[in-house]
């Protein structure tokens, strides 16, 4: 078993070289050094996890709560400490401070192996209830009274949910490639039906056949993505004759049964099944085995009409679930077929899929063959006029392709005033409230996109769109992400009150695009302008989406490509 000081050396190193290639290349180096076990428990660090999210808690240990530790580790007050914070910006770098005077008093540091760090962390996400905050801030603080300096960084970036090393998914996809000499479309692949990179290092290091890996009950595989589409003639030209379906302002589920036992998981891969047991009680019952994916939308009780995803999400307080499923039903719309009993369906065609699917006896979405550019315009008014999303038009002939984005699956949602489509943003930090939001701490959210490079650069100010109770749980959430520093990777001439992780995301409708002297999105050096939205109202908190699923610069600049809508 390596040592955990080895590991934070190995940090250091990467912190240090800027290019993917370079990454991958030092990432199969180091790897090819390590046990099999090592090697799967580093890949997680790397992704800033500990585990698949259908298995594993996230960490996220509160800063309050880090500083605590480091209070009670180094014997340095707190409040020196939260001084101190703000003046080095990093929590990381602030532990390595604090440890290196403490290095000058003590003559040796003894280590914990890479795999008992590992555990210990694992121990903090399992602790739950009444002193679950005071035997957190005890391992924590275990941990760091014998680290090093250099582990002591990197142990406290990785406990506070802060990722610096620049190591995404496709840089250790490649490096687990160069290393084992496997074809990247079999490791990817082998990746997207598993949904957990380490297990993937773990079965290369064992010399196992990924080829063979199929989809498993009860671990979600990765979901096929869709393009976006700016309208019915590029949607045409794509694909000709296709399939039409309605797109809903609901919730992604993926929905395994086996042996009568169900269970439901997120776009994102969060088991879910607790949200929804009427949708459990009736896939309990229909016959055969199965992983299906469907919508859950939330339907109004006088009405019978699909109401916003917004109001959907109120089924996540688990307290009332009961209560919930009188006043706000559910109905599962299915749209495609995974696994029937034994056999996968991923790579039979959407035309046999979706005919099986309707075999299940599952109810299905709302959807018909297109064969001109007519027809597609004619669906997708009528799913406008239905108050729906929009539409997604599918090729008959297309597999499924997990984990992947392509033109097989185009989506149109409805245009709003000059600026088309509703856009998913990170939120950066939140102002407090004024005038008549005085008696809420809650008064507006600084919200950014992401670049090339993962920094999230900001791009709008938004203080309209919320009801007082989304201000009261928008107030709750941020409060648990706050920070006092502002995260390294942000860019923006905009101060909140209050700086946040970046964790949550909104979705968020606007009139238009506009340039901008204050936002740093898409920014251009030479005009010294970045982009920004124009009347920009919070439509819906996308709990069901993380960060790397927000809308990116790259989208936006094809937005402004295509509609020339900057004013």
């Amino acid at each position: 078993m390596v040592d955990f000081n080895v590991i934070a050396q190995f940090f250091d190193e990467l912190e240090k070289i800027p290019g993917k290639i370079d990454l991958a290349e030092k990432f199969k180096e180091f790897d090819l050094q390590l046990e099999t076990e090592d090697s799967r428990i580093i890949v997680y660090l790397l992704q800033g996890i500990l585990g698949p999210a259908f298995k594993t808690k996230e960490l996220g240990v509160a800063e309050k709560l880090c500083l605590r530790a480091l209070e009670k580790s180094s014997g340095v007050e707190e409040k020196v400490l939260e001084k101190e914070l703000k003046k080095v910006g990093d929590l990381g770098l602030l532990t390595q401070k604090i440890m290196l005077k403490r290095k000058q008093t003590t003559l040796s540091f003894n280590s914990f192996s890479l795999k008992e760090v590992y555990d210990k962390l694992l121990k903090i996400t399992e602790l739950v209830g009444e002193g679950s905050q005071n035997s957190s801030i005890s391992l924590l603080c275990e941990l760091l009274s014998i680290s090093t300096p250099v582990e002591g960084k990197h142990l406290m970036r990785f406990v506070s949910g802060v990722k610096r090393l620049g190591v995404g998914d496709g840089i250790l996809l490649d490096g687990l490639r160069r290393e084992h000499e496997v074809e990247r479309k079999i490791v990817d692949r082998a990746y997207y039906l598993t949904s957990d990179l380490g297990r993937i290092a773990l079965m290369l290091k064992q010399k196992k056949d990924l080829t063979k890996i199929k989809i498993e009950y009860f671990n979600p595989i990765m979901p096929a993505l869709a393009e976006r589409a700016e309208d019915v003639k590029e949607i045409f030209e794509r694909l000709k004759e296709c399939y039409g379906e309605v797109k809903y302002d609901g919730m992604r589920i993926q929905l395994h049964k086996k042996n009568g036992k169900v269970k439901l998981f997120s776009r994102h891969l969060e088991e879910v099944t607790n949200m929804f047991p009427e949708i459990s009680e009736k896939a309990s019952k229909i016959k055969n085995d199965f992983v299906v994916e469907g919508e859950a939308v939330g339907i109004d009780v006088e009405t019978k009409q699909i109401l916003p995803f917004q109001e959907l999400m109120t089924r996540k307080r688990k307290n009332d679930i009961k209560e919930k499923t009188a006043d706000l039903p559910v109905k599962f719309l299915t749209f495609d077929l995974l696994k029937l009993n034994e056999e996968d369906y991923i790579d039979k065609t959407f035309e046999e899929r979706r005919n099986e699917l309707v075999k299940l006896g599952f109810e299905v979405t709302q959807g018909r063959m297109l064969k001109s550019q007519k027809d597609i315009q004619t669906f997708f008014n009528e799913s406008i006029s239905n108050n729906n999303e929009g539409i997604m038009c599918k090729n008959l002939k297309s597999p499924y392709s997990p984990g992947s984005r392509g033109f097989h699956w185009i989506k149109l949602k409805q245009s709003y005033s000059e600026f088309s489509d509703t856009i998913d943003v990170i939120v950066m930090g939140y102002f407090l409230g004024k005038g008549k939001r005085t008696e809420f701490e809650f008064g507006g959210m600084l919200a950014g996109i992401k670049d090339s490079q993962g920094n999230v650069n900001s791009i709008a100010k938004i203080g309209s769109g919320f009801t007082e109770g989304e201000m009261e749980d928008l107030q709750a959430k941020l409060e648990e992400l706050q920070t006092e520093v502002k995260p390294l990777n942000y860019n923006t001439s905009l101060k909140p009150d209050y700086w946040v992780k970046p964790k949550l995301v909104i979705e968020v409708k606007s009139d238009e695009m506009t340039y901008s002297k204050i936002h740093k999105a898409c920014y251009n050096p030479e005009t010294k302008t970045g982009i920004a939205l124009r009347f920009p109202r919070m439509i819906a908190i996308r709990t069901d989406k993380t960060v790397d699923e927000a809308t990116t610069e790259e989208e936006i600049k094809k937005i402004i490509k295509d509609k020339e809508n900057v004013y």
